[in-house]
């Protein structure tokens, strides 16, 4: 069966090139093409369905040769609350994506532009025979109290030419990929709705077909892996990062 496509054109804020910083599109730009995006994944293809009832979904954009991928899980606010969810996921959770994502091997945080926005780098693992990869990617989010009195979190990253950085220097080398992500966590009906959509290009020789037939499962993994730290408190200290 074909993939279907997107019914909206991704938005070339969206699109797998290295921004500069000063041509980066205004924050409102990007979260509102993030709650677009974001609001069509039910329509997207759907995947298999991993621990923790994650339901994963691919779609391919028309005219678009970047895959995107996505996964979606409810959780009832009597369990997981907004707070401690947003808690680990939200402005702090470059330094907890160690502990959640066995496949990241480094983070290091390179500039603050402000309080929810800066430049982060990523080192992957990536799967044998190639080496590991470098990430490099400004990362923003946005906490919006509704007039109901329930929230919704959204996280953006979008990869950045960091060539001109000073703080470059700390990069360890390797080849480097890119990675568009968006990321919303929403109190809804009693649960929270928890989704991220993403597209990744690892760079180098790396076929796309083999990075994309496994990027949905990792993309699920991350689920239980946070849900398990916010019901064992002890196992949520930061782990190291620079």
């Amino acid at each position: 069966m074909s993939l279907s496509t997107l019914p909206l054109e991704i938005p070339l804020c969206f699109s797998l090139v290295s921004h500069s910083l000063d041509g980066v599109s205004a924050d409102e730009e990007l979260f509102g093409a993030a709650q677009t995006l974001l609001d069509t994944v039910d329509e997207w293809d759907t995947g298999k369905v991993y621990e923790g009832d994650v339901h994963t979904f691919t779609s391919k954009p028309k005219d678009s040769k970047q895959m995107w991928h996505a996964r979606k899980s409810l959780h009832s606010v009597s369990t997981v609350t907004f707070r401690d969810l947003w808690g680990i996921v939200g402005p702090d959770g470059m330094k907890r994506e160690v502990k959640f994502i066995p496949l990241i091997q480094k983070v290091t945080h390179l500039r603050s532009i402000t309080d929810e926005k800066g430049v982060w780098s990523i080192q992957f693992t990536a799967q044998t025979p190639f080496s590991p990869r470098i990430f490099n990617f400004l990362r923003l989010t946005q906490l919006v109290n509704n007039t109901d009195g329930s929230q919704a979190g959204t996280i953006v990253m979008i990869p950045l030419d960091i060539s001109q950085f000073e703080e470059a220097t700390h990069i360890e080398s390797g080849v480097k990929g890119k990675l568009v992500l968006v990321e919303r966590v929403r109190e809804c009906d009693g649960d929270l709705d928890w989704r991220c959509a993403l597209a990744m290009d690892q760079g180098g020789m790396v076929p796309a077909f083999f990075t994309d037939k496994s990027i949905n499962s990792k993309l699920a993994s991350v689920v239980p892996n946070v849900i398990h730290a916010l019901t064992n408190p002890s196992q949520q200290d930061d782990p190291p990062s620079e």
